[in-house]
């Protein structure tokens, strides 16, 4: 029996005549010593060795076992004069037999082994799928997404497995969410090559995937040599990149979770008064803005009042552009509630990635009773109203004092004067005629 493998991490196996392998591999030599056309092993207790020649050093073996077996480790690296040489060669060859034996070990397997030494890496550049946003719609199977990787190596991958991770973290990036790999098929074309595959970025279901949370991507494995890929934009920490060409939000390294399709949320509830009293008529605006692509569909905008399954009012939204806010507007007959609630697409007409941001509350107070409301205006404008009642007042004071100190051109005050004065003449001439 006579075996070589390659014994170093991560490529292991057996070696053979032109096989590629890294400069610090550990080549292990293995086998038995036999009698020639026999498998009576060799004896133990004549010195017989097992040398391997790595062309600067020999390597021996002398301890066989009771079966005439044997083992000996070949360190490419210890041959530092032949670090850069392209090729290695060992000779293997059975010394120290005692009398006329000879070495017979040619007749049968070959006794020296060429390997070919290969010190490049495979490379990823560019991640080709999915690019920019991942839909996590209800449009898209997010078990089923398909991924491509596009890079080079300049001899084969042949007997090796590349795997691709995925790591999902949170919006800010810096807490993990869910992580899982699979394997990627492999086409070479010369020395480029294309790895593809299907990954669940819900990890069986356990990860639940959110608008705002980002997916990266990494390839490990390596080469017919065992180089591994390098860790340079390629790693757990800086993924894979997409071409800058291919990039339309600013970030080439991770894929961003979103909506492919419209994205609708209820940015904004305006209502003309928010002290209110049962009965009062008031106005309300809510702003509607879509985060996500384009839509010609139909929707509802639902508006609520307090706990109320039934909506006080419903307007129908004929489509919506990507990035539009859209205002609808309604007027309510106020209610002894606490708040009002509005829905957008609250019949689930438009997918979408995220349907938690659909609805949004306002609330109420109820600082009056039924049809006292005009009291509020009191409270919000006091100034108005300290000045309206100044000017009452003041109009009052001006009234009176103007009615009291008004002359009057008619008989009256004049014509009590002449009577006072004809009374006096009167008496005048009275006493007159007395004397």
């Amino acid at each position: 029996d006579f075996e070589v493998e390659d014994v170093s991490e991560p490529r292991t196996g057996p070696v053979a005549d032109g096989s590629r392998v890294r400069k610090d591999d550990r080549l292990a030599f293995t086998g038995r010593v036999v009698y020639e056309g026999s498998q009576t092993p060799a004896p133990r207790d004549v010195g017989i060795l097992v040398e391997v020649f790595d062309g600067e050093k020999l390597w021996s073996d002398g301890s066989l076992t009771a079966d005439g077996g044997y083992a000996l480790e070949v360190p490419l690296s210890s041959a530092s004069t032949l670090q850069s040489s392209p090729s290695r060669t060992c000779l293997i060859s059975i010394t120290n037999i005692p009398g006329r034996g000879e070495d017979m070990t040619g007749t049968l397997v070959s006794t020296t082994l060429q390997v070919v030494v290969d010190d490049a890496a495979p490379r990823v550049t560019r991640r080709i799928a999915p690019l920019n946003v991942i839909d996590i719609s209800a449009n898209n199977d997010l078990t089923q997404i398909e991924v491509e990787f596009q890079g080079t190596e300049d001899a084969d991958l042949t007997g090796s497995k590349q795997i691709v991770h995925w790591v999902m973290r949170d919006a800010t990036r810096t807490m993990t969410i869910g992580a899982g790999s699979t394997l990627l098929g492999m086409q070479q074309d010369g020395q480029n090559v294309m790895w593809t595959g299907v990954v669940d970025i819900t990890a069986g279901g356990t990860v639940i995937p959110k608008a705002g949370d980002f997916v990266g991507f990494y390839v490990t494995g390596y080469d017919a040599a065992g180089n591994q890929f390098p860790v340079v934009s390629n790693s757990e920490a800086s993924p894979i990149p997409e071409l800058a060409s291919d990039d339309t939000d600013f970030e080439r390294q991770w894929v961003r979770l979103g909506a492919v399709g419209p994205e609708l949320r209820v940015k904004n509830i305006a209502m003309s008064d928010d002290h209110i009293a049962p009965g009062a008529q008031i106005d309300i605006r809510a702003d509607i803005f879509n985060a996500g692509g384009n839509t010609t569909a139909q929707f509802k905008v639902a508006f609520y009042s307090g706990s109320s399954d039934k909506p006080f009012d419903v307007v129908r939204v004929n489509g919506i552009d990507a990035g539009e806010l859209y205002s609808v507007n309604v007027v309510w007959e106020s209610e002894d509630v606490d708040r009002i609630r509005v829905v957008v697409d609250a019949e689930n007409e438009v997918p979408e990635a995220n349907d938690d941001d659909n609805s949004a509350e306002h609330a109420v107070t109820i600082a009056y009773g039924q049809y006292l409301g005009w009291f509020d205006s009191v409270r919000e404008q006091p100034l108005a109203w300290m000045f309206a009642i100044l000017s009452i007042l003041t109009l009052a004071i001006v009234f009176t004092v103007a009615t009291k100190t008004s002359i009057d051109y008619g008989e009256g005050a004049f014509a009590e004067d002449e009577e006072d004065w004809e009374d006096e003449d009167e008496d005048e001439d009275f006493d007159d005629d007395d004397d």
